[in-house]
């Protein structure tokens, strides 16, 4: 027996909530409930506008048929109904967007917006020589103002983009990448990294300058991604970081070279050199060759 509409949107929503957390449900649900709240009270406000502008000309062209306007009682600056129509149609794009971009900050997991939009949102009329063709114009607007967008609609499409992966597992995927591309030539294919020990050496990792008296130290913005690596390797957690490696992580210059890490079990200690060498020293040469294998990429 063929699964009714109904029970197939069911089966969707109930497959898309079984793949997020409790946390993101309540999000997800907070912004449907207000899209929808706007939407519908937009619409109302549409008709009431209308209907207002309407019945004062009514009144008003009984006595004066020739006044060039009759909506200056209710006129306010800058507010026609086609403003609250403009905006109903910009809602559908503003729901996508703020479901993505909770996602994509909450996992830091790259999702592409655009390719959710062009799938759920109505084709946007092409421009020939002469402009737009009105009536497709028209069309779309209409489209847009009746189009009703579920947040499960949208997950089912970031979820094709994750590939079957979880959030968390994508953002693992996309931070051992990110340590990769920094370990690893993109000219030459040869690694910019070498395992001494317990100790990683990566050939260019830091800008070093004297100012006023005294020494700035900064890692550059490959090294802060091997960096959010050892991070996650000490706490297997996405985007929690130690203390000592956050300060690393951040926009300050740091005044001395030596930077421990003793918030730290596995990794110990950052050391950046004038050359724009940087060691990573690790709390035994097995943590250093199981974080190089596992988001460097071994040499040999």
């Amino acid at each position: 027996m063929e699964i009714g509409l109904l029970e197939k949107l069911q089966a969707v929503q109930i497959e898309a909530d079984s793949r997020i957390t409790e946390k993101d449900r309540l999000f997800c649900e907070a912004h449907q409930k207000a899209y929808d709240e706007a939407k519908n009270i937009l619409t109302e406000l549409t008709v009431i506008w209308e209907e207002t502008e309407k019945q004062q000309e009514e009144i008003l062209k009984e006595v004066e048929p020739n006044r060039y306007s009759y909506t200056e009682y209710v006129r306010i600056s800058h507010i026609s109904s086609s403003d609250f129509t403009k905006k109903t149609e910009e809602l559908p794009e503003q729901f996508i967007n703020n479901i993505v971009e909770y996602f994509s900050n909450a996992y830091r997991v790259d999702i592409k917006t655009y390719k959710i939009r062009n799938f759920l949102l109505p084709p946007i009329p092409e421009r020939g020589r002469w402009g737009s063709d009105i009536a497709a114009e028209k069309e779309y607007q209409r489209q847009l103002r009746n189009l009703h967008l579920r947040y499960q609609d949208v997950l089912e499409q970031i979820f094709l983009q994750l590939g079957g992966c979880t959030f968390t597992e994508r953002a693992v995927q996309e931070l051992k990448e990110k340590c990769h591309t920094a370990a690893w030539s993109s000219y030459s294919g040869t690694a910019n990294y070498e395992l001494k020990n317990s100790t990683i050496r990566f050939t260019y990792g830091c800008e070093y300058e004297h100012w006023y008296r005294s020494d700035r130290w900064k890692l550059i913005d490959s090294l802060k991604d091997v960096m959010r690596g050892v991070a996650h390797f000490e706490t297997r957690a996405i985007g929690c970081y130690p203390h000592s490696i956050s300060t690393l992580l951040g926009y300050t210059d740091l005044i001395s070279s030596i930077h421990e890490l003793d918030d730290c079990e596995k990794a110990k200690e950052v050391k950046m050199f004038k050359n724009k060498r940087v060691d990573i020293k690790f709390a035994s040469s097995e943590l250093a060759n199981q974080f190089a294998s596992d988001y460097l990429g071994r040499v040999g």
